[in-house]
């Protein structure tokens, strides 16, 4: 056999060869693609875990127009969905779904999760905490009457001022109603030291001059 004829064989070999090669990662690649679809298929056919409903204290709930902060924010957050919110009880009903669905286990480290996720998606606006409402009835009701602007930050400040006592379990603030309500354990506090709480952050109580 001449040379020539040699060479056309070999390149000939050549071609075969690459383009058998060519056609096995196009098959490799097509049944790649294939299963890829199927998989997906699949995990759409599955059934997502159902979404869950709980009920939280909402911090941050002083007044009645917090309602509707609190559920704009809220509709912000991925996996999450106001369900109801009880401005009286300062609870909301939650739906979470995803990775925000409470499992078995550690509940109150779900819960700082879940807390952390609220306020950072809310901006420190509002907090989440374990809900409270049956013991609100158990509570006592004080009603400390204040003055100043009706300005929101005016009655955000009142409202800080106290809700993290010891024994306070509610308080709304509202300076255009010219009053804070909280509602309290007296064994544990009691409204001669809410009041020098407020007054400690300048809150004016009516009949101060």
């Amino acid at each position: 056999m001449s040379n020539q004829r040699i060479h056309l064989c070999r390149a000939a070999s050549r071609r075969a060869a690459f383009g058998g090669v060519t056609r096995r990662l196009a098959i490799a690649a097509a049944l790649g693609a294939l299963l890829t679809a199927v998989s997906a298929d699949v995990l759409r056919g599955q059934d997502a875990p159902d979404p869950e409903e709980a009920t939280f204290r909402i911090l941050g709930l002083f007044m009645k127009v917090r309602v509707e902060a609190f559920e704009k924010a809220a509709a912000a957050i991925d996996d999450l969905q106001v369900v109801r919110v009880d401005y009286d009880a300062g609870e909301a009903t939650l739906r979470l779904s995803g990775p925000l669905r409470l499992q078995k286990g550690d509940r109150d480290r779900q819960l700082r999760a879940l807390n952390e996720r609220v306020r950072i998606g809310t901006r420190g606006a509002f907090e989440l905490a374990a809900p409270q409402a049956k013991l609100l009835s158990k509570r006592t009701k004080v009603e400390i009457a204040i003055k100043g602007h009706d300005c929101l930050g005016c009655s955000f400040g009142a409202y800080r001022a106290i809700y993290q006592l010891k024994g306070v379990y509610r308080v709304t603030a509202d300076f255009g109603e010219g009053q804070v309500i909280a509602w309290i354990d007296p064994q544990v506090t009691d409204r001669d030291t809410l009041q020098a709480e407020l007054e400690k952050k300048k809150v004016v109580l009516r009949g101060d001059d």
